[in-house]
Formats: structure tokens, sequence, C-alpha cells
């Protein structure tokens, strides 16, 4: 006969945690991904234009407001239903952006606004995102930890 306990019930809530908290570090790792794969302003891809006179070079390169959208995007797409995951009603996206990375990101990647998705913007989108991934594997390694003790409390009560 099992005898279910309060150590039990304790185990089952650590391990729900820590497979949340991994699949949260994980949409971080594919949020920076998609990052990666986003065009910054001012990192323009040449184009040849022929002229009567030969070719000439101009540089071409994303408005602002596809980059913004795009990493909007990325991140409603990864890392969001891991923050609003239990929320019966859930915030807007840039409310979730705020909590998860700054207002200031926020800000910046907001529909209505001018600001160009640069590569400083984009170090400091990762920079954020990277500390969340560290404060994840930090909470990950405390619930193993936890899991281990509630694993030794369930011999002693056993």
């Amino acid at each position: 006969m099992t005898v279910e306990t309060f150590v039990d019930d304790a185990r089952t809530r650590a391990d729900a945690e820590r497979d949340a908290m991994a699949a949260k570090r994980d949409a971080y790792d594919r949020f920076l991904a998609r990052v990666d794969d986003v065009p910054v302003q001012g990192t323009p891809t040449p184009t040849a234009t022929p002229t009567g006179a030969g070719t000439t070079r101009t540089l071409t390169g994303t408005s602002s407001s596809d980059g913004c959208r795009a990493i909007r995007r990325a991140f409603a797409d990864t890392v969001r239903p891991h923050s609003v995951a239990d929320v019966d009603d859930p915030e807007p996206l840039l409310e979730t952006v705020r909590t998860e990375l700054s207002a200031s990101i926020a800000a910046a990647i907001a529909p209505n606004t001018t600001t160009a998705l640069t590569p400083t913007l984009v170090r400091t989108i990762e920079a954020e995102a990277d500390a969340r991934q560290r404060e994840t594997r930090v909470t990950i390694r405390a619930l193993e930890r936890e899991a281990s003790d509630l694993a030794t409390a369930a011999d002693v009560v056993d």
C-alpha cells in the first residue's frame, strides 16, 4: 500500500517547476537564435544596380519597424508562452517583454517606435535574455537540490 505524503506532493511540485524552468530556458535559447537571424539597421546589404555608365553599388537595409516586428514575433513565439502560461487573461505582449527583459527594451521595440534595430539594441536584448537564462539555470539547480532533499526526506518518512 502506497501512502501519499506532503513530501510526495512537494516532490511533484518541485519536478513540475523544474520542468517549467527548463522549458523557459529552452525558449530563451530559441529566442536568441531567432534574434541572431534578424537583420539589423546599419548592416546594409549590397545590391548591384545597372546604370548606363556601368554598375552602381547601393546599400539597402531593413526598416526599423521590420526588425522590431521580427523581435516581437520571436519573443511572442518562444518566451511569452512560458511567461504567461499560467495566467487566464495574459497581459499585452509588451508588458511581458517589460517583465521578462526590461522597460527600455519594450519601449524600443514597440510598434509605434521610431527606434531602429541597431547592433547596440540587439546586444542589449541578447544581454537581457542571457541574464534571464542564467537566472533560470540557477533556479533549476536550486530545484534539483530541493528534489534531492525531498527524496531523502521521503526515504526517512518511508
